[in-house]
């Protein structure tokens, strides 16, 4: 056990004290259960350990709340799967200049409790179990379905609209438009089903891609593409282990050594998830497809064809450099190099300016799925293609859909104190969150997230490692 998870959580009572002292302090202000009659009960003694989870494939937030209760609150408040949970936490800022004293904003989340599990008897005074927690408007999705037909109406306009009909309850949500007005009808689909399905035949208007995702974060819901996403700019920079050199030389802390406002941001160890699958890249169509498309009414066929290296700068990224060479083999080389991933898809492209079709039917509007399937297709599959884990100390400010700076270590650089740690020259650079867990035990708030990475920071170049190291052998 570390000793964060030993030691007491600081008293930051005092509104003055403006110092973070630990790297995972955090200042939890608030934990309320709420019974089904709305009775209020204080959590935060009970409480062992909180988690919850932020995903951009995921669409609500999730979590799970551990508890010590000699009170026996299954039995009198009681718990029967109609009570809600609140928290609100903070953190003092790294350089004492937040607001209310240091503080950083306060981050608030509201929860449904939708299971009890894991109850055991400690002993004849004390109980353990854990509570269940999920985003409420996953609670009304499911007691919802979507019967609605709309004309000439922008698949975002939809969007909004089911959201304030038939899922909103706290929390907000950000459209990005769409292109292109359509026709379309829905029948008997739950709302985030319905979401989720238009989210797939979406074209951003602002020129941000194909890559529509619907997810929760701790501000509200987003449905946005993963273009506008990747085009952000940093939110904050990360370092890794403690052998850094910094600028001010005449600093206190001695090398090896990291000062707070360092230490907060220094991630503690990453693995990686995954560094490419040629195998499953080739399958999935992230490099080259092929799609046909056949036009029932006028008995037509279409080939269309997506080659990655032609199309990899029309995407946006988070850094500029191809992760592969022009001459990978995996790449379609020509018109009649075979696909490994071919696709066969009805469409009713020009039905509205074919003059046979639109004067029987005035009005109709083509799906424009020759617009977006590969290119959807290909741009989800790079995203997965480089994914590392992190660890790193808690910050209510960081969420899903953030780009972050990561210095990432190059694994053989030669370091010394007065050479600064060699960073990787490929994987260095801006990364996506894709995923976090932010875990709060009694004594420290700490968070792991996953993040991607679908461009290299320079480009690729062989260097011999004979020559490299010649001087060292």
């Amino acid at each position: 056990m570390a000793l964060d998870d030993i030691l007491p959580p600081i008293d930051r009572s005092d509104p003055s004290e403006n110092v973070i002292r630990r790297e995972k302090d955090f200042i939890l202000k608030e934990i309320k259960l709420f019974a089904f009659n709305g009775a209020e009960y204080n959590m935060l003694e009970h409480r062992v350990l909180l988690t919850y989870f932020e995903d951009l494939f995921m669409n609500c937030l999730t979590g799970t709340l551990d508890m010590l209760d000699a009170i026996d609150y299954p039995q009198f408040m009681p718990l029967v799967g109609e009570e809600r949970l609140k928290v609100i936490l903070t953190r003092q800022d790294e350089t004492g200049k937040g607001k209310e004293g240091g503080l950083l904003p306060d981050l608030e989340m509201n929860f449904r409790i939708y299971k009890v599990s894991g109850r055991q008897i400690q002993n004849e005074k004390v109980q353990t179990y854990r509570l269940h927690l999920i985003a409420e408007e996953f609670i009304k999705n499911l007691k919802q379905k979507v019967y609605r037909s709309w004309k000439d109406t922008k698949y975002s306009d939809m969007v909004q609209e089911i959201f304030d009909e038939k899922l909103k309850v706290d929390a907000p949500i950000i459209v990005e438009p769409t292109k292109y007005e359509q026709d379309f009808t829905c029948s008997n689909l739950a709302p985030i089903e319905f979401i989720n399905m238009v989210a797939c035949r979406s074209i951003s208007d602002e020129g941000n891609g194909e890559a529509y995702l619907f997810y929760q974060d701790r501000d509200g819901f987003h449905f946005t593409t993963l273009g506008k996403l990747l085009s952000q700019g940093s939110a904050e920079e990360y370092i890794h282990g403690p052998r850094q050199k910094y600028e001010n030389q005449s600093s206190k802390f001695s090398f090896g050594q990291l000062p707070i406002e360092k230490e907060v941001k220094n991630i503690e160890h990453y693995f990686w998830n995954s560094q490419h699958d040629i195998l499953k890249n080739i399958e999935s169509g992230m490099y080259g497809q092929r799609l046909t498309t056949v036009d029932p009414v006028r008995q037509k066929f279409d080939f269309l064809k997506f080659n990655l290296k032609d199309e990899f700068g029309s995407f946006p990224h988070v850094d500029k450099e191809k992760f592969f060479t022009d001459d990978l083999d995996a790449l379609p080389k020509d018109e009649n190099d075979v696909f490994a991933c071919t696709k066969l898809i009805c469409t009713n492209k020009d039905h509205d300016i074919v003059e046979h079709i639109a004067a029987r039917e005035p009005g109709i509007k083509p799906d424009k799925l020759e617009e977006y399937v590969l290119r959807r297709t290909s741009h989800l599959n790079q995203i997965n293609n480089f994914r590392i884990g992190v660890s790193v100390s808690g910050d209510p400010r960081r969420k899903v859909g953030d780009v972050i700076t990561f210095n990432l270590p190059q694994v053989a650089g030669d370091v010394s104190e007065q050479r600064p740690e060699e960073l990787d020259k490929y994987f260095q650079g801006k990364y996506l969150i894709v995923s976090i867990r932010h875990t709060l035990t009694q004594a420290s708030y700490s968070m792991e997230f996953e993040m991607i990475k679908d461009s290299f920071f320079k480009p690729i170049e062989h260097v011999d490692v004979v020559d490299k190291y010649k001087d060292i052998i």
